[in-house]
């Protein structure tokens, strides 16, 4: 699987290069999210492609990501979904539990930090 992924303050952003995941991919992002918190990260952004679509199975590990970083006191933040995705994520009341911001730029910083 394809991902970049880059610190910005506490929060480690994963850009997600494909559209499409199967079960272990899935994981595989997981378990990135797990080395970066035991790293020091407190939140977690993930960008997905402009093409990807929120099925049952990503809905079902984002709150197992979520539950995750959640144990850290951090949060999890989706980075410009495209319309459906947030649809998804909003008819499902995800939107409530994760957070989502329209660009890269619009990740919160939190307090003292830089």
């Amino acid at each position: 699987m394809e991902m970049e992924s880059l610190r910005k303050g506490t929060c480690q952003l994963i850009r997600v290069k494909q559209d499409t995941f199967d079960d272990a991919q899935l994981e595989q992002i997981g378990e990135s999210i797990g080395k970066y918190l035991e790293e020091g990260a407190r939140d977690v952004a993930l960008v997905f492609e402009p093409t990807s679509y929120p099925y049952s199975k990503v809905i079902s590990y984002l709150i197992q990501f979520r539950a995750m970083i959640e144990a850290k006191a951090g949060t999890l933040t989706i980075v410009q979904p495209n319309e459906d995705f947030q649809y998804v994520l909003e008819t499902m009341s995800l939107g409530d539990m994760v957070r989502i911001v329209s660009s890269e730029e619009r990740l919160p910083v939190r307090e003292g930090e830089h």
